[in-house]
This record gives structure tokens, sequence and C-alpha cells, in this order.
């Protein structure tokens, strides 16, 4: 069981379906010192709507960094932005 299962019920299989929708709400996450530019996705996968940081690599692959649910208030702004 990876570390991000354990911690968040969330496997890193199932965050990657987010990058499949184009109802994705996408972000930079903007926060300074982690030595890469971060960006936050949120989109429905499978049965929730998940809260996914990562970043991407030069050579355009996405390294998932976290996943996890969304809060109410994440959930709030993504059906907002797409209904």
């Amino acid at each position: 069981m990876t570390s991000n299962l354990k911690h968040h019920g969330v496997s890193f299989d199932e965050a990657a379906l987010v990058f499949q929708d184009n109802g994705r709400l996408e972000t930079y996450d903007g926060r300074e010192g982690c030595g890469e530019d971060r960006w936050v996705t949120i989109e429905l996968a499978w049965s929730a709507l998940l809260y996914v940081v990562h970043t991407v690599r030069d050579d355009e692959n996405i390294r998932t960094i976290s996943a996890r649910r969304t809060n109410g208030k994440e959930r709030k702004k993504y059906y907002k932005a797409n209904h």
C-alpha cells in the first residue's frame, strides 16, 4: 500500500483519471520553496471529486505528488466552474 493511499485513501492510479477529462479545474499551486512548479487539478474520478497536486516534468510526464478527496470549499469551486 502506498503512503498516499494509506494517508488519504486515494491511489495514484485513481488520481491519474483526473487528467483524462476536459472538465477538470486546474490551477497553479503557487507555493514557494518547492523547487518546482506545482499544479492542482480538481476532477471527478470514479465516484469522488479528487484534489490532485502534480508537476509536469521536462519530458512532459506528469508526476503526482499528492491526491485526496476534495473538501466542501473545493467541491463548491469545481461545481461553480462546471455547471
